[in-house]
């Protein structure tokens, strides 16, 4: 099949451009001033923008485990239909992806139901606990695109050595969440204005950079290629720049949520309640300052759904997500 995309505005070389892309058997052909060809069916793009298809490095699928929440069909069809054509799914699921086994019953769903290429993680941890035993690396690599446990940070640092060591003996990159447990004392919101305002109890930024912290150094010692996920503090937007800065190989993501809202943006309802949680104003300029001069990298949506009832309880008692 011929398909001719006729006179959007395209995205080249950093910049939007008017221009025609021919589709021939799925893949483009030409980009340019197109002639109609015989046969090909004309989609009139005026008005319209076109981009590459767009890669979320950090999505949660739920299934296997939660598919009151979602499934890999529908969480992968909602990806298609606003531009994804790669995605990567979190392994906090039931069975955890922390075996070749308990991972094939979610490739087993990807293959079956994917709408769009699904690359998903597999867990540092057994049970995706964030302490205790390490997963087999060796045995997980071929079939994983990384190694994370988000939804909890890998709470001891000679386990996370440990577990870098691993992961770049196979050439495979560890993704933080960073989340210091010790620091949340019961936490579920940033620890700012708003928080103290209406007595909600504070998530501190600390939580978050303590551990991005110590996982640079780890990396440095290690040589393990090392990701942050959804960074939201200007202390770790600090961090990773002069990782950078040193030549690690660092790199870290940020979410649409936290370049558009902060605390001062909250209500008392549960969808204003995630993790990491929004941060001060501050955080925000710095995150993106971050954007600005390349410190982020990556903008990955953490797509988390949870059912109604779930997101129903305000800020104390809703789900995160």
């Amino acid at each position: 099949m011929l398909l001719l995309f006729s006179g959007g505005r395209v995205w080249r070389d950093g910049a939007f451009a008017e221009a025609d892309v021919l589709v021939e058997e799925g893949r483009i052909a030409a980009v340019g001033s197109v002639p109609v060809t015989p046969g090909a069916r004309v989609v009139d793009c005026r008005g319209l923008c076109m981009l590459p298809g767009l890669v979320d490095v950090h999505v949660h699928l739920r299934e296997p485990g939660f598919t009151a929440k979602e499934t890999v069909a529908t969480g992968t069809a909602a990806a298609a239909h606003g531009g994804y054509t790669v995605v990567c799914p979190m392994p906090n699921l039931s069975p955890a992806p922390d075996t070749p086994e308990h991972l094939a019953v979610e490739l087993e769903a990807i293959r079956r139901d994917a709408a769009v290429r699904t690359l998903p993680y597999a867990a540092i941890t057994r049970g995706q606990k964030g302490r205790g035993e390490l997963v087999d690396f060796e045995a997980l690599a071929p079939l994983a695109v990384a190694f994370s446990d988000d939804g909890r940070g890998v709470q001891e640092g000679a386990l996370m050595e440990e577990a870098m060591r691993r992961a770049a003996a196979v050439g495979k990159p560890i993704v933080a969440h960073c989340e210091a447990e010790e620091l949340l004392c019961g936490g579920y919101i940033h620890d700012g204005e708003y928080c103290r305002a209406h007595g909600h109890k504070g998530i501190s930024s600390e939580s978050e950079w303590r551990q991005v912290e110590r996982d640079i150094e780890l990396a440095a010692k290690t040589g393990c290629r090392y990701h942050v996920c959804h960074v939201s503090t200007a202390e770790s937007v600090a961090l990773v720049r002069r990782a950078k800065a040193r030549g690690l190989a660092v790199s870290c993501e940020t979410a649409p949520h936290y370049l558009l809202l902060t605390d001062g943006d909250l209500r008392e309802e549960g969808r204003f309640k995630m993790n990491p949680p929004l941060r001060s104003a501050a955080d925000r300029a710095a995150l993106r300052e971050g954007i600005a001069d390349g410190t982020i990298e990556v903008l990955a949506t953490d797509h988390a759904p949870h059912t109604a009832a779930e997101k129903s309880r305000g800020l104390a008692g809703s789900a995160m997500g």
